[in-house]
């Protein structure tokens, strides 16, 4: 089939070269021809077409139309020279990202050797290497007021001196043809009285292309049914320098991120490559615009690589990262006691039916972000409150204490058994850290006993206690503890005797361990929930505490966020110091 390629100008479009050239089949003939793939592919639909992009015109002869009479008349040739990609075959780049940089080349048509002139109206961007034939173009950090704002201009001057200007030839009907530039799109308009065309004056002829500098941003996806990280959502949480924000996304399954571009252009100007296809890749839906969402379809199980987010091309520069952690799903499995002393009225539940499934919803909610799931089951298969008589002493709690097992523990123990982990909520919960000594009237110290471990020790931190027991308690402020002599410091001297069956109380809303031990007291059921979670998390997925507000693993009652961070994060506890990353800290089957 004939045909040529059509140099694009301002205001072309497909239809009207369709028009202009009597295409059969019109302005799709066009588009639609295999010639046009790479086109088709650049530019993702005809609305996207800039100035200097190559089309070729099936079923046409070059730069030849009819004019009405019937005559045919020549057109002005375009210079000889074009603007390539640096492949020096392929389209130019449409877009470049902030702060990046890409190259283009120019090509003389006829081979003609010569100096190149680059240069650009812009203050987005800058060149270098202007006076060679491969330009680099580096985008600042301020993107573009619209599409295709920014102009590249390449001219040419033949090293014999010659002209590099598309002068126009006479047909041999002395005739001249040029279309109307306010109605680009419309027939030609012909006279065949006009005479030849002559060679534009006024400086050298150029030839031009057009580029946007965008910025490309990752956030969360409300519809993403794993988790991810570092992508400033509900918390404080952005990503750390130098990081790429992070996605978890469950093997062999699809999860998903938005995406926004910023700069006039739209997402049909990027690619989305895998450095491991094997482990996860992404796509968009069609020809994006300029807010969508990038689908993430994950691979091997257990394994992360990044998906970047190129301009133009699978080979272009980089706009943006994110880190895909591909996970195979963790199940884990745990009973829900719930047990009072029916002779200590104190320890009777406030909500002895809750629903255990209700729970389950909330902590698998919670851990959906580590690709974990974690069924829960009511220990009593009628859902009934366990009687267990584990507060003979009338402390109306359930005494715990730091490194030993009390009465009150080893009651449950003989009544809660079985091989699944074990998850009790009691009412009222005490920590014990037992004297080691007798203290007397006017001590400045207190020594606690040889069964506390320096582990435990670190939880005695600088705050206000009570010491002794029921009936013996006074208020002590701690100023300092020696996590391994034991020695406490005492902002005042004690008031009290107080033997070894007494010692410091530690408040506790839970505490980990087979089984984990869980404070209803006056919480909402959403707060009880939040501590089973919490547990959930030391026992079943070996996590420890963290020093982080809005994180599910926050040591303190008073968390306010569920989160599962990806990132590292200080531990507090157990030991104190060190970080780790949640996602990663959970084992894998």
């Amino acid at each position: 089939m004939p045909g040529f390629e059509y140099t694009i100008s301002q205001g072309d479009s497909v239809a009207g070269l369709a028009r202009r050239y009597r295409i059969e089949g019109g302005w799709r003939a066009i588009w639609d021809d295999e010639h046009n793939d790479e086109l088709r592919r650049l530019r993702g639909g005809i609305d996207g077409l800039l100035p200097g992009d190559r089309i070729f015109i099936p079923g046409a002869e070059g730069n030849i139309c009819e004019t009405p009479s019937g005559g045919a008349v020549d057109f002005t040739a375009p210079p000889p020279f074009r603007i390539f990609a640096v492949d020096g075959s392929s389209m130019p780049s449409s877009a470049v990202p902030v702060n990046g940089t890409i190259q283009m080349k120019a090509i003389h048509d006829e081979g003609t050797s010569g100096t190149w002139t680059w240069s650009t109206p812009s203050a987005k961007i800058t060149l270098s290497n202007q006076a060679t034939d491969t330009v680099t173009i580096t985008a600042g950090a301020g993107v573009s007021s619209g599409i295709s704002a920014e102009e590249i201009r390449l001219t040419f001057a033949p090293a014999d001196g010659g002209t590099s200007e598309g002068a126009a030839e006479d047909s041999s009907e002395n005739e001249s043809c040029e279309e109307s530039a306010a109605e680009a799109t419309s027939e030609p308009v012909c006279d065949p009285d006009a005479e030849a065309a002559e060679e534009p004056i006024g400086g050298p002829v150029y030839v031009a292309t057009r580029i946007t500098v965008i910025s490309v941003a990752f956030s969360a996806s409300p519809s993403h049914p794993w988790g991810y990280d570092g992508m400033g959502a509900d918390c404080d949480d952005p990503t750390p320098a130098g990081q790429t924000p992070h996605l978890s996304v469950k093997q062999r399954s699809r999860g998903e991120v938005a995406v926004t571009v910023t700069g006039g252009a739209t997402g049909g100007v990027l690619r989305f490559t895998s450095d491991d296809a094997s482990i996860a890749e992404a796509e968009a839906d069609g020809t994006p615009p300029a807010n969508f969402t990038l689908f993430i379809d994950g691979k091997a199980g257990g394994s992360e690589t990044i998906i970047r987010v190129r301009a133009n091309a699978d080979d272009g520069p980089i706009c943006a990262s994110l880190t895909v952690n591909v996970y195979q799903e963790k199940a884990c499995t745990a009973k829900i006691a719930k047990v009072w002393d029916s002779t200590s009225a104190s320890t009777a539940l406030s909500r002895p039916n809750f629903s255990v499934a209700d729970t389950q919803t909330a902590v698998r909610e919670y851990y959906k972000q580590t690709v974990a799931t974690i069924n829960l089951s009511d220990y009593n298969s009628s859902g009934q409150v366990i009687d267990v008589n584990f507060d003979p002493g009338g402390a109306g709690a359930l005494v715990l204490e730091a490194g030993r097992t009390s009465t009150g523990e080893q009651a449950i123990n003989n009544a809660i058994t079985g091989t699944d982990k074990k998850i009790v909520i009691v009412k009222d919960l005490q920590w014990l850290f037992n004297l080691g000594t007798a203290s007397a009237v006017g001590d400045g110290t207190i020594t606690l006993g040889s069964h506390i471990t320096s582990d435990l020790m670190a939880y005695i931190t600088p705050d206000t206690y009570q010491l002794g027991g029921p009936g013996n308690y006074e208020e002590v402020v701690v100023t300092a503890a020696d996590v391994n002599t034991r020695v406490v410091t005492l902002a005042n001297p004690v008031t009290k005797v107080h033997p070894v069956t007494e010692g410091l109380w530690w408040p506790l809303g839970g505490l980990s361990g087979d089984p984990a031990f869980v404070k209803e007291g006056s919480d909402s059921q959403e707060m009880v929930n939040k501590v089973i979670g919490h547990e959930v998390g030391h026992e079943i997925l070996a996590l420890r505490d963290l020093d982080k507000l809005e994180c599910m693993m926050h040591f303190s009652n008073s968390r306010t966020g569920m989160k599962i961070r990806f990132k590292d994060l200080p531990r507090f506890y157990n030991p104190p110091g060190g970080n780790e990353n949640q996602w990663n800290a959970i084992s894998r089957p």
